[in-house]
Parts: C-alpha cells; structure tokens; sequence
C-alpha cells in the first residue's frame, strides 16, 4: 500500500510539474455550507458541477471562515462566554445572522420565551436603549435611562393622561414632549406590541357578560378547546419552519455539498498541508524496512517530489520534516550500518539541494551536514584518519562496496555541483546556504578540538563558493559578509593555532580577490571584509606571536600587490595598525609601526584622497601613546609633527588661496582637527612624561605658527574642545579615572597641566587680537586653578593671572577690565573664610580633632575644589568633618593673602596703573577694604581666637596680621597714588579716594599706638612700614586737604613721638611738623 502511495504520490507531483495549464486536476473541494452543516456528514454528490469557476481565492477565504467558525464552536463547547467573545472578534455572529440568515434571526426574536420575561429581556432592553441613544444625535431623550424607562411604562395599560402623568421627569428630570408621548401612545393602543406565543397563547375570545353569552357556553369545555387549539397551533409552526428551510436549501446551493473540479496549482498546498504526515509514514515505513531496490527508488522519488512541494509553498514544517528524515535514511552518521539504499538517499539528497536549492532556507543545515559527513567518509574510507571527537568509541566502517561508491564519480561530481552551481541561487537562498555553511564550518572546528589536523573543508568551501559568486552585485555581498565576517571573527581567534592560520590565510585570499574588483567612492566593502584581521588582533584569546606576525604579513602583501585599488580599506588597515601597538610584544609594534612609516611616505596622497587622513592620525596618536616603546612613541609624534607639512602641500587636500568659506571650514574640520586632536589625545592619555610634554610644545607651537590663517570659527572649536577641556579634571572629579594611580595623578599635574597653563596664557598674548573674545573663558579656568585646596595649583593660578594681566595690559579695554576686577571680586569673595565667625566651630566634640597643619602643600598634588564662602557646618559635626572644615578654613587664609599680595605687585606696576580705570581701582579697593576689615575683626576678637585654639585649630593662637597689615598697606598705597594722579579721572574721584584713605589710616595709626612692645612686637614690625606710607602721604596732601584732615591727625601722631619709632617712621613725623610749623606760620620755610 506504501508503494502505492508513492506512486501516487510521484505521478500527481510530476503531472502538476510538466503542465500546470493542463486538464484539470482530479482534486474536490468541498464548500462552506451553512452552520447547522459544520463539523457534519453528508454523502457527497456524484456529479461535478462543472459551471463554476475554480476560483483558489474564493476556496481559501472559504476555508478560513470555516477553520475560524469550527474554532469558535471549540471555544464556545468550552466556554460559551469565550466562544461568544471569540466569534464577535472574528465578526462571525453578526455575519452569519445579518448576511446569511435574516430568517434565523427574525426567528429568534419572534420566539423568545414567555420565562424570558425577567432580567434576560431586561438585558436586551438596556443594550437597545444604549445603541439607540449612541446611533440617533437627534432624539428627544437626554441619555439611554430616559429610553430603558419609557420602554418600561409603554407595557402599562392605561389611558393617555395616566400614560403622560406616569412619564413625567423621566428625561433626566425633565418631561418628554407631550407630542411626543401622545404619539407613542396612539401607535401603541392601535398597534399593540405582542409576541406570537402570547397571540396564541390568548386563545377563545373571553366570555363576555349577559346572560345570552352564558347560555351558549352551557356544555363547552373550554380548557380542552384551548389545549387543541394550542397543539395545533405548534404543529403548523413546525411544519411552517420546515417548507421554509426546504425552499431555502432548493433555491440556494450553499446548503448542500458542492464538488469542484480543480484546474488551479494552488489548491495542491491545503491538499498536502492535510495529508503531508500519512506521506511522510508512507514513504519512510518502506524505506527503512526493505530492501527492494524498486521500492527504494520510488520512495526516494517520493521524497524529491514532496520536498518540490514543501519547498515551493514554503511549508516551513513540512520541509524540515521530510529534508531531516530523507538526511537521517542517509546513515552517514553510523558508517558501520549504511546499506546501498542509503547510498542512493545520500544522491536524493544531492539532487535535491541541485534542484531545490532556492527554496530549502533553514534545511540547507541538514543539506550541508551530510556533504561534510560524506566528505569524512570519503576520508576514512581512503585511510586517512579523521578525529571523531568521541574518544575511547570504536568507529565501524562501512563496506568496501560502499566506500567504493562514496569516491565515485557521481556522487564526487554531484556534491561538488552543490557548491559549484550556488552562484546560481537566488540572492535570498545564497544567504541561506551561506549561513548554514558557516555554522556546519564552525561545527567541524569544534569537533576537531585542538588536533593538529583540524576537520577545514566546510570552511575551504566557504573561500570557494565566495569565488563562485564574486560576480554577484555588492549589496548581495554586503549581505553575505554579514555572515562570513563573523565566521572568519570567530575562526581567526580559534585556540587552535592551526585553524587560525588557515583562516587568515583563506582570509587573505579572499580579500586579494576582493581588491581585484574597484570600489566606488563612498562605499565601504573593503572596509568590512577587512575587519576579520583587526577583530583577530584585538580579540585573540590566546595572544601569540605568530598570529600577530601572520596578519601584519598578510596586510604587507596585500598593499604591496593591490594598493593601487584601496578605497576604503585603508581605515580598517589602520585600525589594525593601531591594534598592533598594544600588544605586548616589541616586534609586532615596530614592524606594524614601520608599515604605517612606510604608507605615510609613499602613499600619503592616497590615503587623503580615500577620505582616511583622519585614521592615520589616530593610529599614529596610538603609537605615540605607548610607553613601553619610549623609541617609537618619540619617533611617532615627529612623524605626528611632520605630516602637518606634508598635508598642507598635498595637492589632494584642495588647500588654495582662493577657497570659499566653505570648502575652507570643511578643510579645517578634515584635515586640522585630526592632528591638533591627536596631540590633545597624547597630552591627555600618554603615559611617557617626555612625550606628553613634546607633545604639548606640538600643540602649541603649531598653533603658533599656523594659526593666523585659522578661521575664527575654527579657533572657538580648538578653545572650547582642544585647550580648555585640559584643565577639565580641575572641575570634575571623574575624570581622574583615566589615572591608574594617585602618583600618576600627581606628576600629571605637576607637570603637564601646568605647563599647559603657561602654555595658554602665552598663547593668548600671541594672538590676542584673535582670542580676546575668550578672555571670559580664561578668566574662569584661573578662577578654577586658584580656588583648590593643593597650594602648589593655586600659586600657579594666581601666577598664570598676573602673567595674562601684565602680558595684555596694553590691549585690554574698559570693558574687559571691568571683567578682569569682577575675576578678582569673585576671588576675593570665594576665599574669604567666614567659617570662621561660625560658633558651632568653638564647640567640642566627641573625639578631639587633631590639630591642622598649615602646610598643605605636599608631595602628591590632588585637585580639590574651595567650598562655597556661604557654606554652613552641619548642627552636629564630627571630628571628620571638623577637620575637613579647618583645612578649608586654612586654605581659604592662605588663598587670600596671596590674592592681596598678587594684587599688590599688579598695581605697584607702572603700567598696569597707568592703564586700569579708575572705577575698577575703586572696585578693587572695596575688595581690599573688606579684607582689611574681615582680618581686623577676627585679630580684635581675643575670645574667638581662644576658642578656636582651643579646639585644635591650630598650634598657636591664630591670627590675620599678615592679612590684615597687606590689604591696609595695599590700599594705603594705591590710594595715595590715585590721590597724586593728576589724570582727569582720577582727580574727580579724589574725593571718594580721600573719603577712603583716611579713616582707614586714622584706624591704622589708632592700632598701632596700642600695640605693647613686650609682648606684640611682630605686630609692630609688621605695621611700620604703612605708618610711615601712612605718614608721609600725608604730608604731601594738597594745602586744603593737609589743614582739613591736620585736627584728626595730629593728635595721634603726637602719640607716636612717645614710641621707639623706626627711623623712616621719625623722619616722616619730622616732615610732618614741619610742615604743621610751616602752615600755622610758626617757621618761615619748610625744610629744616
């Protein structure tokens, strides 16, 4: 019977083959019929009806509604409510009674029951009410309740006043319009809404009143007559319901089984999506248990024919399903057992994937598998030893028949063709083999372990077919790469050295083919199927020199025989360039560094040209950010250096004088910004002290040199991406992750960053006319450098700031003088320390803190940024958070006696004088003032002092003499030299100037006739030298102003006599006097 069914089964696949057009097939389909018929038996008709057009659309639309009513009948047997649901979804209800059977739906509500009269009927009443109100906008009635209500009260028998009276405030407490109601009634008392069964129901007119009406009932049995007339009325329905179906089936032919003749191909897909499993059974039960080679051969047929059809349906199931069981019959997996008919399947098998190819998708895995399979037994049957990857199993080998028939001619040519003919694949199926392929390839790797002759013909076929189909168009290829770049990324960096090596080499061979065919511009095919090899010296898991060396080989031959076609390939070649300095071996980075020197020399034009300037730049950054070969990271940043040269007369970068704005921002974005970057990086990133520091003379002086012709555009971009984010770590504490260690760190700063900041300041003054613009920027990375907590970055700060103050003073302009005092209020108001007025400080703790160095300079240099002024301590602090508050408190003293005394040296320069305004000297001033006062209160507050000693803030009692005393001296001196000034500006705030100079000196020379030579001598000391500043400005006051101020003065100075004064301090009160004597007439001359 199984060999009947094949038969079968080959003639009705081989007449669809030959001629679709043909005579019909002899296939019946049978039609939808109505509900009532679904899932029954009915005896088919005989006759075929011939009129009909076989229509496959109208046969599949058919056969959906029927799959989608049979599950709905499934549900609902399950779970009425969820068929219900499911039918709705599926519009199948609504279908079936609107459009099939309006009868069936007049007939179901014409016979609802008299027990329906309850909630049920409630139920529909309510969903008629809602759909009324939802489908009518113009209606008499404010919602659904209004018409749910009113449906009610129509069933009441009463008049028409009774009927309006009862509705009233219905509608949403309003009334209906009495028209309204008028009409309903009237329609109603003439048309009165009854059911069948309740017109039945009814029977014999009542008896009415009279005496004549009872004389004729007398003998009547009335309840028996009602019982017949009741009986009789079913009986008629029933009948009535029959004709009626009967006339329905008769007129229309969907109410019995109609039988088609099949004259279209696709009616075979749902014949064989039915019976596939019994073809299945059929064929593999005789194919496994006999031996006749007749019955083999129509088994096999039938095998072929089905997987015609499963493929050109694209059956996903059924394909797997008979590919695997056909490759299973073909026993290449247990030698010792195969037999002739599995031979003859291994050749089904071939001729299928010949034949079929374009349509196996996933089965070419099951295809593939067994060409590899036999390509092994080809092997052992030869007497080569092939690993089986099962140790200790002892293999059987086949007969030599068999093996005899495996290295035939027909079956070698038939498994060459498979891979020979794929060029002939659609583009879609190409990618199916090859991906199958590859996973067949990585299959026999696997398997082969570390033998050191590895299982490589999946993967030498990949390297062949790739020849087959070179001529394919490029996205087809782009498609394929997908797949065999990740193959040859996984395969290059096999443990096993000897899989590795022929990889790269099968790799190179491919892309030697590749580089054969031109690539336009603007593609990046070479770019991809280059990538293998630097994915290979990236990722190696077992890094080993000779790997290393094979690939910088294979690059080395490949721009020796094929440089002249490189277009995008160069970037991938530079990234594994750039890969190759890290490794570990000294070699590979020179030789991989010597190829780049070599392509930088003779094939620079090239490179720029294939758009891959940008990628030479970085892989020569690369190579001089390694430290372990200090020889060829010096050797790289001059190479860094001497392609600036080199690319400003390449005739391929476009560089001209008559370049339009354009063409020049893109040059500078292309070709600058690559190599200022590349410094940026090594300044940044390099981990040899000499480099970075080339490197940073690179930058700059290349900036220098070249950057008058750089557009202003360009010069924002250098600032704000290249220069300022050096400084970044000064802001940000993430950024010093890129430290491996805190000494790292520390030289880092102490070295390169603050040379970069000198570096900058002078760069600023070359081109200031060019950068004034971002002065603010400057301005606000010093701001940043002075207010740390590590001394040694704030003196740099504040020296850096005086550089760019004496360096610019003659170009900067009234407004960006007022910017540089606002600098200097910030500063001021940054570092004044009033934490230490806090009484919570004074308070004790749990654990005594620790007493707090001055000193807080030490041998590694950490940025810390100044907490803001305003910052408050914590109610309850612990002695952690004491002592971080004291060393801010400290640094903050430190901060801003060394702001006064930069400050100072700034405006005792002649020319920085001459040229600040003389509203920023008074912004200054008020600053200094304030200084001046904050050191005063704190030195007059002996209890504060105590306390703050007390409590570990220091060793000694602190203080701000030197605070206090400098910005007292400052001002004193500015002050005087605004006062002599005979500039216009500065005579018309001598005013404001004298309105300032001598309270403060009044203050000055009160203090110091208070101070006790015993015991505050370094007092003294200290303010000597303003008394006598003090003094003798003074004394040189115009006549007016000397005798206005002569009455406050002179009574403190009378004071100073009865010290031992300093001999500069006694030879100012002599002036003094001498002139008092001169202006009230008691001498005649001045000098003595």
């Amino acid at each position: 019977m199984s060999g009947n069914s094949s038969q079968s089964l080959v003639a009705w696949a081989r007449h669809w083959e030959t001629d679709e057009e043909a005579s019909p097939l002899p296939l019946a389909s049978r039609g939808t019929g109505s509900l009532s018929s679904v899932g029954g038996s009915v005896e088919p008709s005989t006759d075929t009806n011939t009129d009909i057009t076989d229509d496959p659309g109208r046969f599949e639309s058919a056969k959906q509604r029927k799959t989608t009513l049979l599950e709905g009948i499934k549900k609902f047997n399950f779970k009425p409510k969820r068929g219900i649901q499911f039918l709705i979804e599926n519009t199948m209800i609504g279908e079936y009674l609107v459009k099939e059977n309006v009868d069936i739906m007049h007939a179901f509500v014409d016979n609802i029951p008299s027990s329906w009269r309850g909630q049920k009927i409630d139920r529909f009443v309510l969903k008629f009410a809602d759909c009324y109100i939802a489908s009518n906008m113009q209606t008499p009635f404010a919602n659904a309740d209004a018409a749910y209500i009113l449906a009610y009260s129509i069933k009441r028998r009463m008049t028409k006043a009774d009927f309006a009276k009862n509705n009233r405030g219905i509608n949403d407490g309003a009334n209906l319009p009495e028209e309204f109601l008028g009409e309903v009634f009237d329609e109603i008392a003439s048309n009165e809404i009854r059911m069948k069964d309740e017109v039945e129901a009814a029977g014999p007119a009542p008896v009415g009143p009279g005496l004549a009406n009872a004389i004729a009932n007398v003998g009547r049995d009335l309840q028996k007559e009602a019982y017949v007339l009741q009986t009789n009325g079913m009986a008629n329905k029933t009948e009535a319901l029959f004709k009626t179906m009967m006339r329905t089936q008769r007129r229309s032919p969907r109410g019995v089984d109609q039988f088609f003749s099949a004259s279209h191909f696709v009616h075979v897909k749902p014949m064989f999506e039915v019976a596939w499993i019994a073809f299945l059974a059929g064929l593999s039960g005789p194919l496994q248990e006999t031996d006749d080679m007749e019955i083999v051969e129509l088994c096999l047929d039938g095998f072929k024919s089905a997987i015609r059809i499963v493929c050109f349906f694209d059956l996903e199931l059924e394909r797997n399903a008979f590919v695997t069981t056909l490759a299973k019959f073909t026993f290449l997996n247990n030698l010792g057992e195969m037999k002739t008919k599995n031979m003859e399947a291994i050749k089904a098998l071939l001729d299928v994937a010949v034949t079929d190819g374009n349509n196996l998708k996933g089965s070419w895995h099951e295809v593939l598998t067994c060409v590899s399979q036999l390509e092994r037994m080809q092997l052992i049957s030869g007497g080569v030893d092939v690993e089986s990857g099962k140790k200790g199993k002892q293999r059987k080998l086949p007969t030599e028949e068999l093996a005899n028939e495996s290295r035939s001619t027909h079956i070698t040519v038939a498994a060459d063709m498979v891979f020979s003919l794929s060029h002939f694949l659609s583009g879609t199926a190409i990618v199916d083999f090859v991906r199958a392929l590859s996973d067949v390839s990585w299959e026999e790797i696997q398997s082969s372990g570390l033998s050191q002759h590895p299982r490589l013909f999946s993967l030498q076929k990949l390297v062949e077919i790739s020849y087959y189909n070179m001529s394919r168009i490029r996205i087809e290829w782009s498609n394929l790469w997908d797949i065999l770049g990740e193959h040859f990324n996984q395969v290059c960096c096999h443990n096993n050295p000897h899989v590795g090596f022929f990889a790269l080499d099968s790799l190179r061979q491919l892309a030697m083919r590749f580089l054969e065919k031109e690539e336009l511009p603007h593609f990046k095919f070479q770019k991809d199927f280059l990538k293998p090899f630097e994915h290979t010296m990236i990722h190696n898991p077992n890094p080993r020199f000779v790997t290393w060396c094979v690939v910088l080989q294979c690059l080395s031959q490949m721009i020796q025989a094929r440089v002249q076609n490189m277009r995008s390939g160069w970037r991938t070649m530079f990234g594994v360039f750039q890969a190759a300095s890290k490794v570990l071996t000294e070699r590979i980075a020179n030789s991989a560094f010597e190829i780049v020197t070599r392509l930088n020399r003779d094939h620079f034009g090239a490179i720029v040209h294939h758009g891959a300037f940008a990628d030479l730049t970085v892989c020569i950054t690369e190579f001089c950010k390694v430290s372990k070969y200090q020889k060829i990271s010096l050797l790289a940043i001059a190479m860094l250096r001497g392609v600036i040269p080199v690319m400003l007369e390449c005739p391929e970068c476009g560089w001209s004088p008559e370049m339009t704005k354009s063409s020049m921002d893109d040059n500078m974005i292309k070709y600058w910004y690559p190599i200022l970057f590349g410094f940026y990086d090594i300044i940044m990133n390099g981990e040899d002290l000499e480099v970075r520091r080339l490197a940073l003379d690179s930058l700059f002086n290349t900036l220098k040199t070249y950057g008058k012709s750089f557009p202003v555009e360009f010069w924002d971009t250098v600032c704000q991406e290249l220069i300022f984010p050096i400084f970044s770590v000064l802001k940000s504490t993430q950024d010093l992750s890129r430290f491996s260690t805190q000494e790292d760190q520390s030289v880092w700063l102490s070295s390169t960053m603050i040379q970069a900041l000198r570096d900058v300041i002078d760069l600023y003054t070359f081109y200031f006319d060019i950068l004034e613009r971002l002065l603010d920027g400057l301005l606000d990375l010093l701001c940043v450098c002075i207010c740390q907590e590590n001394d040694t970055l704030s003196h740099i700060g504040t020296s850096c700031l005086q550089q760019l103050i004496e360096n610019n003073v003659e170009k900067l302009s009234p407004a960006r003088w007022e910017r540089v005092t606002t600098t200097f209020l910030k500063l001021f108001k940054t570092t004044t320390p009033h934490q230490l007025f806090d009484d919570t400080l004074r308070t004790e703790v749990d654990s005594p803190s620790p007493e707090i160095n001055e000193e807080t300079n030490g041998a590694t240099i950490i940025p810390a940024p100044l907490s803001p002024s305003t910052e408050q301590p914590r109610p309850s602090q612990s002695a952690t958070d004491r002592r971080r508050v004291f060393k801010q408190i400290i640094v903050k003293c430190v901060l801003q006696l060394l702001l006064i005394e930069t400050l100072n040296d700034l405006l005792r320069n002649d020319k920085i004088f001459a040229m600040i305004p003389p509203e920023m000297l008074l912004r200054l001033m008020g600053a200094l003032s304030h200084s001046y006062q904050f050191a005063r209160s704190f030195n007059e507050d002996k209890e504060l002092r105590t306390g703050l000693w007390k409590v570990g803030f220091m060793k000694h009692l602190p203080n701000l003499l030197k605070q206090e005393s400098s910005s007292a001296a400052t001002l004193v001196h500015v002050l005087l030299r605004m006062y002599y000034d005979p500039r216009p500006g500065h005579q018309n705030a001598r005013e404001d100037v004298t309105g300032r100079l001598m309270p403060l000196a009044l203050d000055v020379i009160k203090d110091y006739n208070k101070l006790r030579p015993d015991t505050q001598g370094k007092n003294i000391i200290a303010w000597t030298p303003v008394i006598a500043e003090i003094v003798d400005g003074f004394c040189r006051f115009e006549d007016k102003d000397f005798v206005s101020y002569l009455q406050p003065t002179y009574a403190l100075l009378c004071d100073l006599l009865s010290r031992d004064l300093a001999p500069e301090v006694r030879l100012s009160l002599k002036t003094y006097f001498l002139r008092v004597g001169y202006t009230h007439r008691i001498i005649d001359v001045l000098s003595s």
